[in-house]
Parts: structure tokens; sequence; C-alpha cells
């Protein structure tokens, strides 16, 4: 499909897999184009791995996605602000990539914190 779409100088189409995190350190950046979401594994993963995000601004992607931090969020109905946020992050400096991964790492641990999980869903269960 990428050859359709004269994409192949540009971007790797991969096929599905199940083992998501055993590729994630072959990739510099992650896209998840969607207009609806849950609460995205794939984000999850990724910010998991250190690794910047590119995502719809849907559902909770923007707990996971801080714009400019970790990432770039874009509105999935509008291509200006596609290319926007993939502009933004192609002509970032590699030291601003790399510093966009390490703040990925930083925002699952926090948000990921089993002690904070156990807090939370205590103070959810005495509302």
């Amino acid at each position: 499909r990428d050859k359709e779409c004269q994409l192949e100088e540009f971007l790797a189409i991969h096929e599905p897999t199940k083992n998501v995190p055993k590729l994630i350190p072959n990739f510099d950046v992650m896209c998840l184009p969607s207009l609806h979401e849950g609460f995205s594994n794939s984000i999850s993963e990724y910010i998991c791995c250190g690794r910047p995000v590119i995502c719809s601004d849907v559902s909770d992607n923007h707990v996971m996605v801080h714009e400019g931090e970790n990432g770039f969020l874009f509105n999935p109905l509008d291509v200006e602000d596609i290319v926007r946020a993939f502009e933004k992050y192609f002509s970032a400096s590699k030291e601003k990539r790399i510093t966009m991964g390490m703040k990925s790492r930083e925002i699952a641990e926090t948000l990921f914190n089993k002690e904070r999980f156990i807090n939370d869903y205590i103070k959810l269960i005495e509302a």
C-alpha cells in the first residue's frame, strides 16, 4: 500500500503484530491516527519504552501525550493539523527528540506508578 501512496521514501508501513514491545526499539516515533480511542495500549507501550508519539487528540490520548513535551497531538479530521504535527516532530533537533522520549518515560512512570494507582483506586471506591 505504501507504494500506491508513494510513501516508501518517507514511511515504512508494517504488517500487524501481536508483540509490539519487541518492535518498539526499532522505531523513533509512533503515530496513532484515530477518530475514536479508549485508553490506548499502543501509546502506553510506546511511552513506557521512552518513545515520542504523534497521535489524534481524542479521548485520553492527551493524558499520555503532552503537546510539545513528549509528542504532538492533532485533530484527526484536519489534514493541515496532521501535517503540522508531523512537521513539528521532523523539524525538531535530534536532541529535542531524545528529550521527548525521556519525557515519555517520565510520564509513564508517573501514570503507571503502582502506589499511585492503588491510592487513586481507593479514593474512587471511597467517594
